[in-house]
């Protein structure tokens, strides 16, 4: 190729004059003619100023890029633009560009800086996710939106600034697994985010706890009202968490992941909400058993109704739980990664289990399942490695994708003649044996 020069160990390529526009890894003219093809092991990248996009999966999986030179002419980063340049370690954004599409720089794991100019306004979904090595990001007084799990994976960060013009945060995972983030700072000029020591809120909503901050209890000021879904997932270091009377809504999956996490206290004055030995509950509703609570046995207790999305999960020392006839739901992921639970039953009062409600259980050897089900949900017993046999009640009418991969020990599967369930329903049970009734 005319436009590159190559070595065994470095292709530098220069696009071609005329080229305005670059996706999935070729070169476009102004009349759509493709002038070059960029080469995928490329290391270094030189762009005349005719170019004004880095379109859809322009540089997708060049890991051997280490350098890009980005004109100022580029008006547009697009979708999943670098995804997959592991090797590309900094980059400056050139002024003008506005929106940095959707998996833009994802999984760029050598990425230690980015530099974003004062005309970006919005961060798209997974944009920097994956990318394990960005100790910073310098947010602009420009951007109005980040988007879902823009961040997300980034284990160096330590430390964000949201500035003055952020007036929207994606609820899903902006932060997930960011295991190295203290501190979420907040101009003081926002008007709908901002910090008390670091951890972000929006008005009375206590909205992310950052996963890093070096506390291991953490009391909830009196001025919140509310926690937000995921507001303190995935915080190691947490032993305990303190929610005082003020706080009358909780949203979904709080404490998932809190793994060291032994203890919720409710003030008594809350009217929403109380923790009994630790263990945190709405009215009827089983919300949080804390992951480093060390207990083999637990007794869910007899004025349960529900038992919420990830009650459970994490909860590596259980041996054994005891569901009354109480409980009529039993939440997605309830008991996900529980790796020691041994043996459950599930009252005749339950009509589904949920997705991935065991998911992961690899000790799990049996599981009684009452008449009343009627649904097995996706992935509800995928992992649980341990289980031997399973018997399906006729009752049973739908049984979602993936519900036993991965339970590599089940030999013997007893199904209802008219269950349209198959030998490939089971694909890590080689010597499985299904027997119909």
């Amino acid at each position: 190729m005319s436009d590159s020069a190559r070595s065994d160990s470095q292709i530098v390529f220069s696009g071609p004059e005329g080229t305005v526009r670059i996706e999935k890894r070729r070169c476009y003219s102004e009349n759509g003619e493709c002038t070059a093809e960029i080469p995928k092991k490329v290391t270094s990248l030189f762009l005349p100023d005719s170019v004004t996009v880095i379109g859809e999966d322009a540089f997708d999986g060049c890991s051997f890029l280490t350098a890009v030179d980005l004109p100022g002419s580029v008006r547009k980063i697009g979708d999943g633009a670098f995804s997959g340049c592991s090797s590309l370690t900094s980059v400056t954004i050139p002024r003008g560009v506005t929106v940095i599409g959707e998996d833009a720089f994802r999984d760029c794991s050598a990425l230690v800086s980015v530099e974003i100019p004062d005309t970006v306004t919005e961060i798209g979904l997974l944009a920097f996710s994956g990318c394990s090595s960005l100790v910073s990001a310098d947010i602009p007084n420009s951007v109005r939106i980040i988007g879902v799990m823009a961040f997300s994976g980034c284990t160096s960060l330590v430390s964000v600034k949201i500035p003055d013009s952020v007036a929207l945060i994606s609820i899903c995972g902006v932060f997930y697994k960011c295991s190295s983030l203290r501190e979420i700072k907040v101009s003081p000029g926002n008007r709908v985010f901002h910090d008390i020591d670091g951890v972000l809120y929006e008005g009375t909503k206590l909205r992310i706890y950052p996963p890093g901050k070096d506390l291991e209890t953490y009391s909830i000021p009196d001025s919140a009202t509310e926690i937000g879904d995921d507001a303190f997932q995935n915080c190691a270091k947490l032993t305990a968490v303190e929610i005082p009377g003020s706080v009358r809504k909780i949203g979904e999956d709080v404490f998932a992941g809190c793994s060291s996490l032994r203890e919720i206290r409710v003030s008594p004055g809350n009217k929403k909400f109380r923790s009994r030995d630790g263990v945190l509950f709405g009215k009827g509703r089983l919300i949080a058993f804390p992951a480093g609570k060390y207990l083999k046995q637990y007794t869910v207790p007899r004025f349960i109704r529900e038992i919420a999305d990830n009650a459970f999960s994490g909860c590596t020392s259980l041996v054994s739980v005891e569901i009354p006839d109480s409980v009529e739901t039993i939440g997605e992921s309830a008991f996900w990664g529980c790796t020691s639970l041994r043996s459950v039953r599930i009252p005749a009062s339950v009509t589904e289990i949920g997705e991935c409600t065991f998911y992961g259980c690899s000790a799990l050897e049996s599981a009684e399942i009452p008449d009343s089900v009627t649904e097995i949900g996706r992935s509800a017993f995928e992992g649980c490695s341990s289980l031997a046999s399973i018997e399906i009640s006729y009752s049973v009418t739908e049984v979602g994708d993936d519900a036993f991969k991965g339970c590599r020990s089940l030999k013997t599967a007893y199904l209802p003649e008219d269950l349209p369930v198959k030998i490939h329903d089971f694909p890590d049970s080689p010597d499985i044996e299904i027997i119909r009734y």
